[in-house]
């Protein structure tokens, strides 16, 4: 919002009616915004190498910018030793802060999960993640992650986890009130291990979803549109995982990738695909 602006005249520039407050059901189609923060970490310290997770950060990177139409406005890119646990949340604050009622915005996070002792709590493991530290400093974890994401007043939000115990990110996502915008397309369930192609050099579940159905690349569904429904795409994915599971082409890939919503149908990522109510 331009800070010159009164709330008024800001409420009018959306199509938001005058004192209904920021929420994200009354807006402007012509002022939807839409912003990412990816993070992609392959070189750990001190953990191991999260194999291909930065090649999947450029390529989504290239796919809501210049490959397919979805034209994102506003994208960080996190790789590798960029990817502290700090600068993660200073990106998502950024983007959840800045978007309005009516934006789009994704999280994309390619590398480590973890899962606490006692099992109740998950996280993301930034670049300097360290489970022998008793501080457990470059943990994200998934009450951390709620507490940003309870301020979003965005139309739709989208998470895309390709790394282990990913599901378990949405246990406290889901008691948010603005749960119902959400769609989370997790690479694993709890205690699963999210794997790669060392073929291809990219990660087991991005490759399926986003270069098998999302970009296009599979007969089924409707796949390759930037205004697919995300289940269709999400559903299209998983045949492709589960076609290739066991064969040459995946390395010990056991996950069960899973879909975690209450959007329902019609959840995407383009403002063709929006009707402002």
């Amino acid at each position: 919002m331009n800070s010159n602006w009164t709330t008024q005249q800001y409420d009018n520039l959306i199509g938001r009616p005058e004192g209904s407050g920021p929420w994200r059901y009354n807006f402007d189609l012509y002022y939807v915004v839409k912003w990412a923060v990816i993070v992609g970490i392959e070189d750990y310290y001190p953990l191991g190498n999260a194999q291909f997770s930065d090649n999947d950060a450029d390529t989504w990177n290239a796919h809501f910018t210049n490959e397919t139409g979805l034209d994102f406005d506003n994208v960080e890119v996190l790789k590798n030793n960029a990817a502290t646990e700090s600068a993660i949340k200073t990106k998502l604050n950024t983007m959840v802060s800045g978007a309005d009622g009516g934006d789009i915005i994704a999280f994309i996070f390619s590398g480590h999960g973890y899962k606490y002792d006692k099992g109740e709590s998950y996280a993301l493991s930034a670049y300097e993640a360290d489970p022998g530290n008793p501080d457990n400093e470059g943990f994200f974890n998934d009450t951390e992650l709620a507490t940003i994401m309870e301020n979003s007043i965005a139309e739709r939000v989208f998470f895309f986890f390709d790394c282990c115990n990913a599901s378990g990110m949405y246990n406290e996502l889901e008691l948010l009130n603005n749960s119902d915008t959400f769609f989370l397309a997790a690479a694993t369930r709890d205690d699963e291990t999210s794997w790669w192609d060392v073929d291809k050099e990219f990660r087991c579940w991005a490759q399926c979803f986003l270069h098998y159905s999302w970009n296009g690349n599979s007969e089924r569904g409707s796949s390759g549109s930037i205004t697919a429904d995300f289940i269709d795409i999400f559903d299209d994915a998983l045949f492709w995982y589960n076609y290739y599971v066991g064969s040459v082409n995946y390395y010990n890939a056991n996950q069960t990738p899973t879909k975690l919503s209450d959007y329902g149908n019609g959840f995407c990522l383009s403002i063709e695909g929006i009707t402002p109510q």
